[in-house]
């Protein structure tokens, strides 16, 4: 019988238990990627590729191209879709993250805000129809507001009968 060194026993020892079969492999799932290409209208001459791109990213999230929570490429994928810098493509998802129409962290991906900021500033009908109603109510008061009232309109009128009249 050959003799086993104390790397070897670990090794035979940790074969031998069932407990690593009961561990959780390391994920091998590739990271989900954006599958649609991302089409954008030309560049015009005057403005910079990052205004260009932000600008563009930011109509079609408006017109519904691309809704709440859609997932947008990689910005390596569309430096190299659309030839530029992957610096002018992260400058571009942060002037969109900054006026809140993305939200996303390194290594998790860019997606679009739930809520954007366009509907924030629109006041909903709902909203300015129950305005008039909620100014009619009468607030309640509990029973020592009542009582405090009370004594003040009972001194009231006690103030009202005892002043002489001119």
């Amino acid at each position: 019988m050959e003799r086993l060194t104390g790397a070897e026993k670990a090794l035979e020892k940790r074969w031998n238990s069932a407990s690593w079969l009961l561990q959780r492999p390391r994920s091998t799932v590739p990271k989900r990627t954006s599958a649609f290409p991302l089409t954008l209208p030309p560049r015009e001459s005057g403005a910079s590729a990052a205004q260009w791109l932000s600008s563009a990213l930011r109509t079609e999230i408006l017109e519904g191209r691309l809704r709440p929570g859609a997932r947008l490429p990689a910005s390596r994928d569309l430096a190299r879709q659309y030839g530029l810098s992957r610096g002018t493509i992260v400058s571009a998802f942060d002037q969109l993250k900054a006026e809140g129409y993305v939200e996303g962290s390194v290594g998790a991906g860019t997606f679009v805000n739930q809520t954007l900021p366009d509907e924030l500033l629109q006041v909903s009908r709902k909203a300015t129809a129950t305005r008039p109603a909620q100014r009619a109510q009468r607030r309640r008061l509990s029973a020592f507001a009542r009582r405090v009232c009370s004594m003040a309109s009972a001194s009231e009128a006690v103030t009202t009968r005892s002043s002489p009249s001119p």
